[in-house]
C-alpha cells in the first residue's frame, strides 16, 4: 500500500500542503448545504467525475534549475496591457462561504 501523507487538520492555512487539506478543512467548517454547493456538480455529476479523472491523469513535472527571469503572465486585453489576466465576478456564494466573501474578494482583486 505504500506510505501515504497525514493530512494536515490544524488551523493555520499556510500549513495546508495540499487542495485535499484544504477540502478537508472546509468539511469542518463550512455548513453542510454550502459545501455541497462548492463541492458538487449539476445533475449525475458526470461532467465533475470527467474533470476530476482529466485532472488526476495529469502529472506536472517541474522544471529546476532553469533561468525564469524573462517569464510574466502579461497579456494584452482590450488593447491595454494587463499583468495578470484574472477576472473576478460577484458570484452570490462568496457572501455563503465567508462574512463579507465579495468584500474580501474585491480587496484582494485590489491588491493584486
Amino acid at each position: 500500500m505504500g506510505w501515504h501523507r497525514r493530512r494536515y487538520r490544524g488551523r493555520n492555512l499556510e500549513r495546508a500542503v495540499t487542495i485535499a487539506d484544504l477540502r478537508e478543512r472546509a468539511l469542518r467548517r463550512v455548513p453542510g448545504f454550502v459545501f455541497e454547493y462548492v463541492e458538487g456538480g449539476a445533475e449525475d455529476e458526470f461532467a465533475l467525475r470527467n474533470n476530476r479523472d482529466a485532472f488526476d491523469a495529469l502529472q506536472f513535472i517541474p522544471a529546476t534549475l532553469v533561468n525564469t527571469e524573462a517569464r510574466h503572465q502579461r497579456v494584452t486585453l482590450f488593447g491595454k496591457e494587463v499583468a495578470s489576466p484574472l477576472i473576478v465576478g460577484p458570484t452570490g456564494g462568496n457572501g455563503v462561504l465567508q462574512p463579507k466573501g465579495d468584500l474580501s474578494l474585491a480587496r484582494a482583486a485590489a491588491g493584486a
